[in-house]
């Protein structure tokens, strides 16, 4: 059991590690039944009903998927009227069923995963106000620290710096966000009304009644592979109106990454386009560069003119109805307003990329894109064998002088924004892998893991269906077959996951099995075959929470087939065809450790609060 303990009075927290040690992703097991058998009745009801609602009226409905975006959609709100009598009756008679056999199990105790010693833990360490549990940068583990600490950290390293945050009085705050901020989206929706398609505005429409804060809540997580450890700011913007914007803004931009000849989109993509190198000169070196402090480093105002520039110098490639100057608008908005809390008090970004908001990646992206387009490709173009870039990360192969290089790193800066490269070698850790060129000059890769990586795996104890370690143990196997070229540290990394899982508790023998028949499947596996036309037509879902003893999936199964089955062939009032294909149980985890113990919106103690802070400075 290990957590990173940063609080400097340990005889406090020192037993937290046998808490957190199990991991912010543990499920807690209550003594009871936790599901809401009521919510997932309504549910299914309401789903059901929809279902039969636009089979009855398919004459009024134009399925286009074209229309659908589940990047862009946001629950409705409209309550479907009752079914035909025997959908009703299904309903109700599956309804009754459901609600004795959660009944039955509700009345009962039950044994909870957390031994008294832990339950002990998690009591003090909610009620302790002076600690702060935080997530770490790359999930390297949760962080154990002061609230003072975390505090002076956040205003010294950041909120401190009145470059780039401005500090709010009460009525400024809410001049921005009452004010302010409401007339220039009311101005923007009027002047860009027509840019916007019907769907787009129906979840613009949603989003916005659906708001459910203000501003967004500043807080810190902690970059414990960094000696010493530094701290990552981060904005934390759902729930409010801006963030819809922003996804709808991101939506769009993501079109744009083939104008990016770097573009990156992940390590698969990167092992699939190394693949295709062959042998290398001997005297070919690799390098790698991070931007310094990226999104607080990129000035609006440039990164503003730089995209407009993008949008104008590229409109021949741009899709079909691009809706550039309403995008344009609503990045001016989304970047020039970038207002949060944090305890008491209430700042502004005033310079760099809104941190926090859905279009920031793609936005740092395009600015620099065209940075690497206009200077560094064409000025290296003999100097670069291979360059791609992944938001603030970039990896290059270099054929070109040292002293090239050196002036390379010097061309790498653009406008504000700074990158630290390393020095040319033949052998470079870049995102997930260490990649590295051999004597015979082929490039070999292999998994790459963090040292302050405490690797928490899902503890067997936690309260997860009994399926989630498969997909797991598939998911990670997967991945290091792709990832590790030599047969050796393939099954160096596989030896540390299965070691690593027994530690979290889980069965040897069971670990085994499960891990050489991923590997026996990924060893066999094949393209994968379009398979749109093979799945259920018109699905069921049965959505609940989670609990080990809680009604099993089988028995589910069984009342639905008992009291459903007349949905398999029926029809709609209009003697249109209304069938439910297949019908699947979709679980929600439990409450977690994460869940209980951290929250991006900063605790208050009376006399502690963060104005206090500023008036001792």
């Amino acid at each position: 059991m290990a957590c990173h303990n940063l609080t400097t009075s340990s005889h406090q927290t020192k037993n937290a590690k046998h808490l957190l040690g199990l991991g912010l992703n543990f499920a807690i097991k209550n003594k009871q039944t936790t599901n809401d058998i009521e919510a997932t009745i309504t549910r299914f009801t309401d789903d059901l009903r929809r279902k039969y609602f636009i089979a009855n009226n398919r004459d009024d409905f134009e399925p286009n998927d074209d229309n659908y975006n589940p990047r862009l959609y946001e629950r409705s709100t409209w309550v479907p009227p009752p079914a035909s009598a025997t959908v009703e009756k299904c309903i109700e008679n599956f309804a009754s069923d459901l609600r004795k056999a959660a009944t039955t199990r509700a009345k009962r105790q039950y044994a909870t995963n957390l031994s008294m010693f832990q339950q002990k833990i998690l009591r003090e360490l909610r009620r302790n106000k002076a600690i702060i549990i935080t997530p770490s940068d790359k999930n390297l583990g949760p962080v154990l620290m002061e609230r003072d600490q975390y505090i002076t950290a956040a205003l010294h390293e950041h909120l401190g710096n009145c470059n780039t945050y401005q500090r709010l009085t009460p009525g400024e705050f809410a001049n921005e966000t009452t004010y302010a901020i409401a007339r220039k989206l009311s101005q923007w929706h009027h002047d860009h009304s027509k840019s916007i398609t019907e769907e787009e505005s129906i979840f613009l429409q949603r989003c916005k009644n659906k708001a459910t804060r203000k501003c967004a809540c500043f807080y810190l997580t902690i970059k414990m592979h960094k000696k010493p450890w530094k701290t990552q700011p981060v904005v934390s913007t759902c729930g409010t109106y801006l963030h819809a914007l922003s996804r709808w803004v991101d939506f769009h931009l993501q079109k744009l990454t083939t104008l990016v000849p770097t573009y990156l989109q992940d390590s698969h993509q990167l092992l699939e386009e190394l693949t295709q190198i062959g042998t290398l000169p001997i005297s070919v070196r690799l390098f790698t560069a991070d931007a310094v402090s990226m999104y607080t480093n990129i000035d609006s105002t440039h990164a503003l003119q730089v995209l407009r520039n993008i949008l104008q110098d590229n409109e021949q490639q741009l899709p079909m109805n691009f809706p550039g100057d309403a995008l344009m608008d609503a990045l001016q908005i989304i970047m020039e307003n970038n207002v949060f809390e944090f305890g008491n008090e209430h700042f502004k970004q005033r310079m760099g990329t809104a941190m926090g908001t859905p279009v920031a990646c793609i936005y740092a992206t395009l600015y620099y894109g065209l940075h690497e387009g206009k200077l560094l490709l064409k000025k290296y173009e003999k100097d670069i064998l291979f360059l791609r870039r992944f938001i603030d990360d970039m990896f290059g192969i270099w054929i070109g002088t040292s002293e090239q290089f050196e002036s390379f790193k010097n061309d790498l800066p653009f406008g504000k924004l700074l990158w630290d490269a390393t020095a040319l070698g033949k052998s470079v850790d870049f995102l997930d892998l260490t990649i590295t060129i051999e004597d015979d000059g082929t490039i070999s890769t292999k998994t790459y893991q963090k040292a302050m990586n405490l690797h928490l795996y899902i503890p067997a104890s936690s309260a997860h269906p009994s399926g989630m370690i498969k997909g797991v143990i598939n998911s990670f196997i997967h991945q290091f077959y792709r990832q590790n070229s030599k047969r050796k540290d393939f099954i160096k990394v596989l030896t540390l996951l299965y070691c690593r899982l027994i530690v979290r508790g889980w069965d040897k023998t069971w670990m085994k099995q499960l891990i050489m028949e991923a590997v026996t499947r990924t060893n066999q596996e094949t393209p994968k075959i379009a398979t749109k036309n093979l799945q259920p037509k018109n699905p069921i879902f049965l959505h609940l929470q989670y609990h080990p003893n809680d009604i099993p999936r089988s028995e589910l199964r069984t009342l639905y087939r008992k009291n459903c089955s007349a949905l398999d062939n029926t029809t709609t009032k209009n003697d249109k065809p209304f069938a439910i294909e297949s019908f699947t149980v979709a679980y929600s985890r439990a409450k977690n450790l994460r869940d209980i113990l951290t929250s991006a919106k900063l605790h208050e103690v009376p006399g502690k609060e963060v104005s206090q802070y500023f008036s001792t400075e």
